[in-house]
């Protein structure tokens, strides 16, 4: 698996959910309204590259899913956009617990199939802040 396939594998599964309006595949230059839900899948760094067999190699990379949902100052008092993270947390997540092996491109994701996520927080893009969740999630790639 390339960096690039488990980007799309995991845009898939982020995809299925009902929650995410909006999955591009390139970064925008900002965040429309229209687009919210927005999720982006960001390659983070490998924390080993090995050759596992003869020509076949390993790598342990974390990828982020950070999604952001609405900006900190729009909405009916400062928590509308907060509470609507709650659900897309629990969507995301059950996403992912149950396509542990992104459709059958990895062996599984973390060590047994965890991943974590940083709760209800602000995520900046731009200037702007959003009410937003991201995921954190190590993945074995392997190939050849």
């Amino acid at each position: 698996m390339s960096i690039i396939d488990t980007s799309s594998e995991l845009r898939y599964v982020v995809a299925e959910t009902t929650s995410i309006r909006t999955l591009p595949t390139v970064f925008p230059t900002l965040l429309n309204d229209v687009d919210l839900p927005l999720a982006l899948i960001i390659p983070g760094p490998a924390q080993e590259w090995n050759e596992h067999a003869l020509q076949l190699y390993r790598t342990l990379r974390t990828y982020y899913i950070r999604i952001y949902v609405k900006p900190v100052a729009q909405g009916l008092g400062i928590d509308e956009g907060a509470t609507m993270v709650l659900p897309i947390i629990d969507s995301v997540g059950a996403s992912l617990v149950r396509d542990p092996t992104l459709n059958n491109s990895v062996d599984h994701i973390g060590q047994q199939g965890e991943f974590s996520d940083g709760g209800l927080t602000v995520l900046m893009y731009g200037d702007v802040p959003y009410h937003g969740v991201e995921f954190q999630i190590a993945i074995t790639e392997k190939s050849t």
